[in-house]
């Protein structure tokens, strides 16, 4: 894999140079009575092509919060700007000549455009990774429950598969997109029911109150990521 980068990174810096060799020739033999908007305009070209050259570098390497999102999006961004600073650099070296003022102002404010697109592409991209996450953790998580559950059922007395059905629907119809800090004491107090299940010391009443017990706290859970979801709009 790193060998792999190495490669990449090596054939992206290639290709970078040689446009910007072919830039440069095109642009000497191309104007003669060269003034400064010229050598503006060239400039802002090469550094639209250096940026191209850096952003590939840099996505040659390993990165654990790279994501698919910002990759494809930024590469539009980038692309796009490119052909805009090098279609304004043209249109003023040809038609603006005396415009040098407008033509670093323009170059300027689109390189800060780009900018701040980027930043803004970055932030949503992690957010939306950070909440594709947690929606996986929190689905594993229920999964594991009702897994647990549906093992309970098959291992106890019959006479509290119906109490057990009622904690698994419940599980199964409860909002998996966030995890809740009250994931963690709703496995506690099931287990307990499954040790009182499997406890011959254990009284109806007590495994009617623990079951009831579950019950409320996946209805806090579903109430709090309700609550969290609505936060969120």
């Amino acid at each position: 894999m790193k060998n792999q980068n190495i490669h990449s990174t090596l054939t992206y810096i290639s290709i970078s140079l040689i446009v910007l060799v072919t830039s440069l020739l095109l642009f000497f033999l191309l104007t003669e009575d060269r003034t400064y908007i010229d050598w503006v305009g060239i400039g802002f070209i090469l550094i639209a092509e250096l940026g191209v050259m850096l952003f590939l570098v840099l996505n040659t390497i390993p990165k654990q919060k790279n994501t698919l999102m910002f990759q494809s999006g930024s590469i539009s961004i980038i692309s796009i700007y490119v052909l805009a600073a090098v279609f304004i650099s043209v249109i003023f070296m040809i038609w603006f000549r005396d415009e040098i003022f407008v033509l670093g102002s323009v170059q300027f404010a689109l390189i800060a455009i780009v900018l701040m697109s980027l930043l803004i592409l970055y932030k949503f991209s992690a957010d939306n990774e950070k909440s594709n996450n947690e929606t996986m953790q929190s689905v594993e998580f229920m999964k594991k429950l009702i897994d647990k559950t549906e093992f309970m059922k098959k291992t106890v007395n019959t006479d509290y598969e119906e109490d057990l059905e009622q904690i698994s629907e419940a599980l199964r119809c409860s909002d998996m997109s966030l995890t809740s800090e009250i994931d963690g004491q709703i496995e506690q107090e099931l287990d307990l029911l499954q040790k009182m299940l499997h406890s011959q010391e254990a009284e109806p009443e007590q495994i009617k109150k623990q079951k009831e017990s579950v019950l409320n706290l996946i209805l806090l859970r579903k109430q709090d990521v309700s609550r969290r979801n609505q936060g969120q709009i």
